[in-house]
Formats: C-alpha cells, structure tokens, sequence
C-alpha cells in the first residue's frame, strides 16, 4: 500500500470515528434530557442538566476506555 492510499485510509477511519463519536454524544444529550431524571428529584436547571449530560457522557467513556484501543480512540475523539 503506497503512502498516499495509507493517508486517505487513515483519514477515512478518523471521519468515521468522528461520525460515530458525535452519534454518541447526541444520544447522550438525549438520555440526559430523559424527563424522568427531572421528576426523580435532579433540578431542571442549567447546572442539573449539565451535570446529568457530565455523567452520562463520563459513564460512556468509561465503558468505551474498556475495549481496547479502538475503544480508546473513540473515548477520545468522545471527549474532543
């Protein structure tokens, strides 16, 4: 595999996780936004929603650190 066909490879699969990673946020921002947190006691304010969107999204990236190096990489681009 020559150098440029191992670039656009790389580019690709970094596109892709990308994809993934803003999927996963934005499912994470939709359970945090689940009503029932807010009827179970968590403060419908800017600080309970941001809190809740922190544990949800640190919970998913502690899972992820947990399947090896692809899962790292996912975590990370998660965070970015």
């Amino acid at each position: 595999m020559g150098v440029l066909a191992r670039l656009t490879a790389r580019r690709r699969a970094r596109r892709a996780t990308a994809r993934t990673a803003d999927r996963l946020y934005v499912a994470a921002v939709a359970q945090a936004r689940a009503p029932g947190f807010y009827t179970a006691g968590i403060p419908d304010t800017f600080d309970g929603r941001f809190d809740l969107l922190m544990l949800h999204v640190f919970l998913l990236v502690r899972r992820l650190r947990r399947d090896g190096r692809e899962g790292e990489t996912l975590a990370q681009a998660l965070f970015d």
